[in-house]
């Protein structure tokens, strides 16, 4: 550090992280720059992405391993993949077995289960070299002798992730620095200096530091949970009020980790100097003109290289798969979206329309017309939809009117229902009505009437709550077994039915779950076969 920069926390939870996509920047920036410049990069991209690789053996398969982290890791497995010819594959912590192993310097040996097989030891692929994707608490779902067998061969050391990456590390290196001059004699007083400088001041729960310290104003301040990442557990001292703040204080004075408390390091707020920045969404995916076509444009995608003799590389996208929320559309451009349409892998209708919500209702409501107008249904497959889509009622419907007639009426019982706001995903925007008070339920019923989607007011759907049933299952090794609930899916694509998708297993308390929150566990199914 140098220059007025200050390390303020240390991140070394994974063995790739962020190194890749900053090697790839650098890379761009130094074909960019050309032979003869005056300013360079930051880094050299070959000796970063060699050095991740180092870790490695080249010659065997790499199995990365991860329980709530939703990274996809993709650039590390195109890194290795092009390197080694070995594509890493992703395992979940559940999916590793210890088995003895005489030929092992361990006395064992790691597998994982191959997807779709069994657990005999025939059906277990071997684990040669490992890196952990995981973090702080997950190692507790991993038993002591498996714990005690990665501790030796894994890609990154675990005591590096649970010391290192633990935000009171730096306060502790603040600590030692006076010893290691003056006692080990390991530094030197001017190597002393420089941590003393380029480390932010790190006060430690229970620690001298702070019992001794004149704080100040807590506006001044930022606490931070031990053992978190991604900025998970941060408060800032001037989102307190003045009794949370004294609270704050009074549980740092204990330097003990528990279970059911959180325990936080003390650093000065360090105000970052703001820059203006112009972005330009439109520039990643520009439409070039092309007659040949029916849009009148074929779709390009910008070359990781930018630049090459004042040109820009472009690289022809011909076909495209989205995965965009449905608000994402917007950031793209009118012709952008119709060419899109035309195009892609995956229909933009059935997103926009299909993932809509509302679409469960609209199939209710013209389930008569399929059957007596147009002839598409016969009056069997009606009754199986009217019998397996759940009553939907979606807004300005005539059900809806009859719904709040019923309620006003005392016929019915608000909290029998569900509020799913359209073109929502992942769990986000449902009201359960048994929340809702009953003026609050009223005014979401009334405001339903119009059925034009703005931005300014949320549209909902209204479902009966579903009693899903319940069973005893063991998810957790250290709860043990607990009541859940499941919900199932399944699967069709390009106008085909697949099969069965996997089972969403959650406890019963939790109301709504989905994989993304990380609260849910993903179960495959089966069926009976009957001779």
């Amino acid at each position: 550090p140098g220059g007025g920069f200050q390390i303020c926390e240390i991140n070394s939870r994974t063995p790739h992280n962020a190194i890749i996509f900053s090697a790839y920047k650098h890379g761009a920036l130094q074909e960019l720059l050309g032979p003869e410049h005056t300013i360079d990069t930051a880094g050299e991209m070959n000796d970063m992405l060699g050095s991740v690789l180092g870790l490695f053996d080249p010659g065997l398969p790499i199995h990365l391993v991860r329980d709530r982290d939703e990274l996809e890791r993709q650039e590390f497995a195109f890194l290795a993949e092009k390197k080694t010819r070995l594509c890493p594959k992703l395992v979940s912590v559940s999916d590793l077995r210890l088995k003895p192993d005489p030929s092992s310097p361990t006395g064992c040996a790691l597998y994982c289960g191959c997807q779709g097989v069994g657990e005999n030891e025939q059906q277990l692929e071997r684990v040669h070299q490992i890196a952990l994707s995981l973090f702080t608490d997950e190692f507790s779902l991993l038993p002591q002798d498996m714990l005690r067998y990665l501790a030796k061969t894994g890609v990154n050391y675990i005591r590096t992730t649970l010391l290192v990456n633990d935000e009171r590390f730096l306060g502790i290196v603040l600590q030692e620095v006076e010893k290691l001059v003056n006692k080990q004699k390991i530094l030197t007083p001017e190597a002393g200096e420089i941590p003393r400088k380029g480390i932010v001041p790190t006060i430690l729960p229970g620690s001298p530091e702070l019992k001794s310290k004149q704080l100040g104003t807590k506006n001044d301040y930022i606490l931070k949970a031990s053992r978190q990442s991604r900025g998970r557990g941060h408060v800032l001292g001037e989102e307190l009020s003045e009794e949370e703040w004294e609270v704050h204080l009074l549980n740092m004075q204990d330097p003990i980790i528990r279970a059911d408390t959180t325990s936080y390091v003390l650093q000065p707020y360090v105000r970052q100097p703001k820059f203006d920045i112009i972005v330009d969404k439109t520039r990643t995916v520009p439409g070039i003109p092309n007659t040949t076509l029916a849009t009148g444009y074929a779709l390009y995608t910008t070359s990781p290289a930018l630049f090459t003799d004042g040109e820009e590389k472009l690289e022809r996208i011909h076909q495209v798969g989205f995965q965009l929320f449905l608000d994402e559309y917007r950031s793209l451009a009118p012709e952008m979206r119709q060419h899109l349409a035309l195009y892609g892998g995956n229909d933009v209708r059935s997103m926009l329309l299909v993932h809509g919500k509302r679409l469960l209702g609209i199939i209710h409501q013209e389930l008569d017309a399929l059957v007596t107008k147009y002839r598409v249904l016969t009056e069997e497959q009606a009754d199986l939809l009217r019998k397996g889509v759940i009553i939907t009622i979606i807004p300005g419907s005539r059900e809806l009117q009859q719904l709040i007639d019923l309620h006003y009426q005392g016929k019915l019982s608000k909290d029998d229902y569900i509020l799913k706001s359209v073109r929502s995903s992942r769990g986000a925007g449902i009201l359960f009505s048994d929340e809702l008070s009953v003026s609050e339920w009223e005014g979401i019923l009334n405001s339903q009437k119009t059925p034009e989607l703005s931005r300014d007011r949320t549209l909902y759907v209204i479902q009966p709550i579903i009693k899903q049933a319940e069973q005893e299952m063991f998810l957790d090794e250290e709860i043990g077994t607990q009541t859940c609930q499941q919900v199932g899916t399944y699967h069709v694509a390009n106008g085909k039915f697949l099969g069965l998708g996997a089972w969403r297993a959650a406890v019963s308390d939790q109301r709504t779950w989905n994989m993304a929150t990380g609260q849910a566990w993903k179960l495959g199914s089966m069926v009976m076969l009957h001779e």
